[in-house]
């Protein structure tokens, strides 16, 4: 009997270390592979692309933020002429995004990434471009080589994977290299610090003297912070008291003042015809967790609690919201 008994605790003993050797093996098996430089570079130029707008944070955040007017960011990839992905990045007033013309934006640049070899570093080199220098000349041989670039003024990006699993990059443009001297013949220094998610891009820029202190003189400087941002086309009616809202004629069309985005700003309606405003105003709010969910409150004109709040889905981007007396269709621009 007790030698069975050894046998057997010999047995488990011998099953568990096996079990206990393997288990590295089974990790590394089901472990996701680190991704390679030129993935991560890949992943950057995305996360930077897009629509970017600050108006969220400003009416949202309003005290922890920099004193920035509304703007708008705008990151389209190209491809240069090497083969090499770049990013054309133009900022300008939100105001002004209804028209796309070049000379809507008060600042182009174009973003060209690197990697030195050796290095867990992403490199991203800045060339300022004139409203005359078209996207389609960027993509032309030796186009950069025709630019200007910022010479030392370079922002050094790092991978940060977040708990959630999503990606994050931490950039910075050091003081030391990034100067530029004013009119006075002043030295100034430039430092950026820079954190993007899939869903925030926050950047803290401060001009500095050459003993590294802030430059109390400065205009620029604070911290930014921009989310996506996304356009709507949207058709309202609006009945009027006593109408019958089964007969399709006594709706009255109704025109909406302003940018439509869902960034929170309260959009005021007239009527088409009259041109008379209405006691309502809409607001659209964007959804992080979903992009096919929007917040659509509707508010008595000038009291800041919403009449309602109410969730629509969008379906092939168009979502449809029936509340007497009103009737709003929103439609996602292309």
């Amino acid at each position: 009997m007790m030698l069975f008994q050894k046998i057997i605790k010999t047995k488990a003993l011998a099953l568990l270390a096996l079990n206990v050797a393997a288990l590295p093996v089974a990790m590394a098996d089901t472990m996701p592979a680190a991704p390679t430089q030129a993935e991560l570079q890949q992943r950057l130029l995305q996360a930077l692309s897009g629509e970017y707008s600050n108006f969220h944070a400003l009416t949202e955040q309003p005290t922890t933020v920099g004193d920035f007017p509304p703007i708008i960011q705008h990151g389209e990839p190209i491809i240069l002429a090497n083969g090499e992905q770049a990013l054309l990045v133009k900022q300008g007033f939100l105001s002004s995004r209804a028209s796309d013309a070049s000379n809507s934006y008060y600042r182009r640049t174009l973003y060209v990434f690197v990697t030195p070899r050796n290095s867990n570093e992403i490199v991203q080199i800045s060339y300022p471009l004139s409203a005359s220098v078209s996207k389609q000349a960027l993509t032309e041989p030796d186009a950069l080589a025709e630019l200007p670039r910022l010479p030392g003024c370079e922002i050094f990006w790092q991978y940060e994977p977040m708990a959630n699993g999503h990606d994050s990059f931490n950039g910075y443009r050091s003081p030391d290299r990034c100067f530029f001297v004013d009119e006075k013949e002043i030295p100034v220094h430039l430092e950026t610090i820079v954190h993007v998610t899939n869903n925030e891009l926050q950047m803290t820029e401060s001009l500095l003297d050459s003993n590294g202190e802030p430059l109390l003189e400065a205009e620029i400087g604070g911290t930014i912070t921009l989310n996506p941002i996304r356009f709507f086309d949207m058709t309202v009616s609006f009945l009027p008291d006593g109408a019958n809202k089964d007969d399709p004629a006594a709706w009255i069309s109704v025109q909406p003042d302003g940018l439509i985005h869902d960034h929170g700003q309260r959009i005021n309606l007239r009527t088409q015809k009259e041109q008379q405003i209405l006691p309502y105003q809409i607001k659209i709010v964007r959804a992080d967790s979903n992009q096919n969910l929007l917040q659509v409150r509707i508010y008595s004109l000038g009291l800041d609690t919403p009449l309602e709040d109410l969730t629509v889905e969008l379906n092939d981007g168009v979502g449809v919201l029936h509340i007497d007396p009103l009737r709003v269709e929103i439609e996602l621009r292309n």
